[in-house]
């Protein structure tokens, strides 16, 4: 069932084994599709969810977005690339080389594997490097690269919410690896001064998950507050792996 979380954001459901969900943003007659995870067997596949509400309100579809490329977030999109040809796939140029290659460490400690890379595959018509702000109805749509939980992290902002897609928030990150963890202050960092260059009004933060949501609160405390611990040195190095992490 399709629920309404703040003005113009939706979540049209949880999908896979482990219920990663599924956004519609709306701002006017637009819309854009932030995250498309993968589903199990006999579940309805977000895709013909999404397009099931995009036809029933008279929607434009303008962009298709996600937050890393995890195959709980990027499991079904194929069949959104099928559903909607007409809409835009942007992602981080991480996206590319972890779909296309292997999710490792090395994407954080030589970057230029993938800055080299063009600015769209076969998948995704646009893949930027830094940040990316697109003209959404009469509004705007931020996105920030920003590593914490994985090499191709990206942070959203749209109307007043942070998308944190697989962040850990507040003290007592666990990471997953030592690189991962190492650009965990910088990424606080540029998606603080992201919000400040833009002037971004931040009330609420959503995990792509739709799990310990916060409304109304201090989001600049919050990200203040989720800085690397210590225990970073005992963190184990980045295996090299496929994007089903």
């Amino acid at each position: 069932m399709v629920e309404r979380k703040h003005e113009g954001v939706y979540l049209l459901g949880q999908f896979g084994p482990v219920a990663s969900g599924a956004w519609l943003f709306v701002s006017g007659r637009e819309c854009a599709l932030f995250e498309a995870p993968e589903y199990g067997a006999g579940e309805v596949s977000p895709a013909e969810v999404a397009e099931s509400v995009i036809v029933e309100n008279d929607l434009h579809l303008a962009y298709v977005l996600i937050s890393h490329p995890h195959r709980d977030h990027v499991g079904a999109l194929e069949e959104y690339r099928q559903r909607f040809p007409g809409a835009a796939f942007i992602a981080h140029k991480t996206a590319s080389y972890i779909l296309n290659g292997s999710c490792s460490g090395r994407l954080l400690t030589e970057p230029h594997v993938w800055q080299e890379l063009p600015s769209s595959d076969g998948l995704f018509d646009h893949l930027y490097e830094d940040e990316v702000v697109l003209p959404f109805g009469s509004e705007r749509i931020h996105q920030v690269y920003a590593p914490k939980h994985s090499p191709g992290d990206t942070i959203t902002w749209f109307h007043q919410v942070l998308f944190s897609g697989d962040w850990w928030l507040f003290e007592g990150d666990p990471g997953n690896c030592r690189e991962v963890q190492e650009s965990a202050d910088t990424s606080i960092s540029r998606v603080l001064t992201h919000l400040d260059r833009y002037r971004l009004e931040a009330r609420h933060v959503f995990p792509s998950h739709a799990n310990n949501m916060l409304y109304d609160v201090d989001v600049r405390e919050v990200l203040r507050r989720s800085f690397r611990q210590p225990g970073v040195a005992d963190a184990p190095w980045c295996e090299e792996r496929t994007a089903e992490g």
